[in-house]
């Protein structure tokens, strides 16, 4: 997916290139700077008397005022300066008003713009914020500015961020309408589930594996305790993934993995599992995984640790089971 902006407004009036400015009257000094600046003549084409006068004419035109004349080792005159800084100007010969019409017009179009994002997007965009300031308070327009992190640039408003856990109870509440419709309870939403759910995710994302097990054979029953999950506590995952174009880059959402695991007859098994009092599902960038909680020491997901190609090769040659739809 791809989102772009433009604006048809003139929107020179931010970003005014200094030589369109005809004076500074508007500006505020906000520091001063002293600088050599040479005069383009040799020391010997210049006699010292005249130094003075050259190096006047020099510091004015850079907006300075003249300090001290200098010789250099390579027999050019510099003149030292007074650079006077100020800060940053908007012409003065735009009227106010116009300048504020200008910043609203742009910033409606912004607006405008925003309306036509996909919802899960624009939702990223709830704690944004721009502030315009009037010309004589602040002489500039306050870049957009994110009220959770100051530091994001305008392009990371956008960024789908690799958890997104509204999304994912979303997603879950869906899962619990598809139980009913097969006549099973609604299960609790676990904030400890979501979290081991997350882990378990970033951890095949970041070391580049898929699989019930990690690459040094452990399963989520060896992490549970770290989550505050009892060991009366059994959990069944599932694992699967989004669409996506590259790496990290994700196309489709959580519910589109809960329609993945419903056409798949373990993972669909898992989903309706009339044990199951709690559950949670969890993304980190394209992989997601479900867990369901119950209490049975027998029930699904209690025995050992198995790698997901041992249980696709179970659920290929096994008979119907107790409750599978």
């Amino acid at each position: 997916m791809f989102l772009g902006f433009y604006f048809k407004e003139d929107l020179s009036l931010f970003f005014p290139e200094k030589d369109s400015l005809s004076n500074l009257e508007s500006s505020t000094i906000i520091g001063r700077e002293s600088l050599l600046i040479s005069t383009n003549t040799s020391c010997i084409n210049l006699k010292l008397k005249d130094r003075p006068n050259k190096c006047n004419q020099v510091c004015s035109s850079e907006g300075g005022n003249f300090i001290s004349d200098k010789c250099s080792g390579n027999d050019e005159v510099y003149c030292k300066c007074d650079i006077i800084i100020y800060d940053k100007i908007l012409p003065v010969k735009k009227p106010e008003q116009n300048f504020k019409s200008k910043t609203k017009k742009a910033y409606e179009r912004l607006k405008l713009e925003l309306s036509r994002v996909p919802e899960n997007i624009r939702n990223l965009l709830e704690d944004v914020e721009v502030k315009l300031y009037s010309l004589s308070e602040k002489k500039s327009v306050e870049k957009v500015t994110s009220t959770q992190n100051s530091k994001n640039s305008f392009g990371d408003i956008f960024k789908v961020e690799p958890e997104r856990k509204d999304e994912c109870m979303e997603a879950f509440n869906y899962l619990n309408g598809l139980r009913s419709e097969n006549g099973r309870r609604a299960l609790k939403w676990d904030d400890r589930l979501y979290n081991l759910a997350v882990f378990r995710a970033k951890d095949m994302f970041d070391r580049n594996y898929f699989d019930h097990i990690t690459p040094e054979g452990n399963c989520a029953k060896d992490f549970q305790s770290d989550f505050g999950i009892s060991s009366n506590e059994f959990l069944a995952e599932n694992a699967g993934g989004m669409s996506y174009y590259s790496k990290g880059d994700v196309a489709g959402n959580c519910k589109e993995t809960v329609d993945g695991w419903m056409t798949s007859r373990g993972h669909r098994y898992n989903f309706l599992y009339d044990e199951h009092v709690s559950g949670a599902i969890g993304c980190y960038n394209e992989i997601c995984l479900f867990y369901g909680s119950h209490s049975n020491p027998y029930g699904l997901g209690a025995g050992p640790c198995t790698t997901g190609e041992e249980g696709l090769a179970y659920w290929e040659t096994a008979g119907k089971q107790k409750g599978e739809v």
